[in-house]
């Protein structure tokens, strides 16, 4: 019995884990299915898919082929012939069927690193889980015919799941439960606000972009020679599996290995690591930089900004990087460092269901906990899942605004338990359900739109796997306070799921209300008051719910000239009025469903036309004598 004792515990975890190559021990149970090792590839296709799988159940460490000794999953388009590699052994990890009773059997999962399709090219996602269920009984390596599969590979972020029973389920022994290392802090939050605009700029989390136990792992060709590197941003990684690395050193969150399996440290993230814009311009990019000051290496990851790519990957430029024997440095592009929104008010820490901002005379305070239905229940629909051209089946939705509720009943979730947000569908007569807001992870709360209170209000929640939740909560005076208006369709962009909510508690209140006494003659004040006084000793309440329409008696005018109709000019001017307004709205909802995020549309070409404008503008005022020249003088 040998294992890799690499100790990783999240503190959010209901149990210590050592993890090993096909072997686990989770707190005192010991299970292994090292002798998969020498079985054959399973293979298997859906009826209703063009696509066939091959599947492997543990590596035989074996390196006659390099391009696949540790390749656990790949995909095989029947239409065009071509395959794709989309699960590595790096990416696995371990927790228990059920962690109330962890002797029932494990589950071996791993999140899948974005691939082409070799349908289509589409850029895709497959996450890969394998249940073992303990069965004694049950000792045969011919278990082809024992695997019950499930496969969801016709939308953007796809689930493969092969579950069965075995002894290999059971555990082998027990052993005094592991005690955990110190817990890795490191705080790899990174915010900066942009000078012009200080409510947009880079929020990027290095931690969500965390791959499994041993990191990513992405090839890197450097004059025709193959380098394997398995990287953590904001970790520490042991040894990848079925790799050499130097007895002295320990952890590492860079590993480059050769061909010959060997492999050599280039830094750790630690409390001291580099993250820096590129320049004073953040659309340019950041820099990730660590360094091995015993061994006198160092890692460097320069990060450009990709807004359509699933969210937490990286998109690894293969073909650029510079390795010598002292430094490694490599780019790529990433959602993580894209200008966003930055909330100017951020929820108490202490209190991480509460949200107040004002603005104005205007309030919006909301307390979640106070919305939450049941004790455990939560609020439940039946929605439609909106996931770009792809099909997803009915579901539903089980939301608790500030606390869990439990894995439902004759439910199959994952190895999780406790969650804020659940989204389930019917399995073929199983009903599974993933967790897109985990009680173990912190939310938060932040203004749906930053200057405008009446947009409502974003809830953030965060899951296993890269999943994300947003909610935004919508005005609704009709409503009752503490009742919600739950959703009859959500939208699923990869692994973020989002849907609106109805309030009435997220409405906008009027915290200082004055009484202002005004001489009117012909114009009113646009100021909003309780009481307005005219000349005539007139009095007009106005409610807090509703504006206030504002009426007065004037001298009378003369009637004007009648004028003659509109001219051509002017409904000419209306029509291209109305166009630039639809084309705006349609194009912002279009971004919205396709993505998740609310943007101009074709942003990218009004900007560069913008620049291209104000370069003629210069030009013509100075007559082509621009001091430095012109950008096209410098093409």
């Amino acid at each position: 019995m040998i294992l890799i004792t690499f100790l990783s515990l999240a503190v959010s975890t209901d149990y210590n884990i050592i993890r090993g190559n096909c072997e686990v021990l989770l707190d005192k149970y010991f299970f292994s299915m090292i002798d998969f090792k020498d079985m054959d590839s399973i293979q298997y296709r859906p009826t209703s898919s063009e696509f066939a799988y091959i599947l492997r159940l543990c590596s035989d460490g074996a390196t006659t082929d390099i391009d696949y000794f540790d390749v656990f999953l790949i995909q095989m388009s029947s239409k065009t012939g071509k395959s794709v590699n989309v699960i590595t052994q790096n990416s696995f990890d371990y927790r228990p069927l059920n962690t109330a009773n962890i002797s029932e059997g494990f589950i071996y999962y791993a999140d899948s690193e974005p691939f082409e399709s070799p349908k289509d090219q589409s850029i895709r996602t497959l996450d890969l889980e394998i249940q073992i269920r303990c069965d004694p009984s049950i000792t045969t390596l011919d278990i082809q015919n024992l695997i019950e599969f499930s496969v969801t590979d016709s939308i953007s972020a796809g689930k493969f799941i092969a579950k069965f029973n075995h002894s290999f389920g059971c555990p082998k022994a027990t052993h005094p439960t592991p005690t955990p290392t110190p817990a890795f802090q490191v705080d790899c939050e990174y915010i900066d606000r942009l000078d012009s605009d200080p409510k947009r700029g880079i929020w990027a989390d290095l931690s969500f972009m965390n791959d499994g136990p041993y990191g990513i792992k992405t090839i890197q060709n450097v004059a025709g020679v193959n380098h394997y590197l398995y990287f953590q941003p904001c970790e520490r990684i042991q040894c990848p599996p079925n790799f050499i690395c130097p007895t002295k050193i320990e952890y590492s969150s860079a590993w480059l290995c050769n061909e010959s399996l060997h492999c050599d440290s280039f830094g750790v993230s630690n409390e001291e690591y580099d993250f820096r814009p590129i320049d004073s311009d953040l659309t340019k990019g950041m820099v990730l930089r660590f360094d091995d000051k015993q061994l006198d290496r160092s890692f460097e990851l320069t990060l450009t900004c990709l807004e359509d790519y699933p969210d937490g990957h990286i998109k690894w430029d293969t073909k650029s990087a510079s390795i010598s024997s002292s430094s490694v440095k490599v780019s790529g592009k990433t959602k993580e460092v894209c200008l966003k929104p930055i909330p100017t008010t951020t929820p108490h820490p202490q209190a991480k269901c509460t949200f107040e901002n004002e603005q104005g005379n205007y309030k919006v305070s909301i307390d979640l906990e106070k919305l939450n239905k049941g004790q455990g229940t939560g609020w439940t629909a039946d929605v439609s899942v909106m996931a770009g051209h792809e099909s997803y089946p009915p579901s539903k939705l089980i939301y608790q605004p500030c606390g869990s509720v439990i894995c439902p009943a004759d439910a199959f979730c994952n190895g999780d338990e406790d969650a804020e947000i659940w989204l389930c569908f019917d399995n073929d007569g199983t009903l599974e359900c993933d967790g897109y807001g985990l009680l173990k992870y912190n939310m938060t709360l932040e203004l749906f739109d930053d200057d405008d209170l009446s947009d409502g209000v974003q809830a953030s929640y965060f899951g296993d796997g890269k999943r994300r939740a947003n909610v935004i909560y919508q005005c609704n005076e009709n409503l009752a306070e503490g009742s919600l208006g739950l959703p009859e369709s959500v939208n699923l962009d990869y692994r973020t799921l989002s849907f609106f909510i109805q309030s009435k508690d997220v409405c906008p209140k009027q915290i200082s209300p004055t009484t202002t006494s005004t001489t009117q003659t012909k114009t009113l004040s646009p100021t909003l008051t309780n009481t307005i006084t005219h000349t005539q000793t007139q009095t007009q309440t106005f409610t807090k719910t509703a504006p206030p329409t504002l009426t007065a008696t004037v001298s009378p005018e003369p009637e004007p000239e009648k004028r003659s109709n509109a001219g051509g000019g002017a409904y000419f001017l209306l029509i291209v009025f109305c166009a630039a307004i639809l084309y705006v709205v349609i194009g912002i909802l279009f971004e919205f469903v396709k993505s998740g995020a609310v943007a101009l549309p074709n942003a990218s070409f009004w900007s560069e036309f913008y620049l291209c404008v104000e370069e003629a503008i210069l030009f013509i005022g100075s007559c082509g004598k621009k001091k430095g020249g012109t950008q096209y003088d410098k093409i």
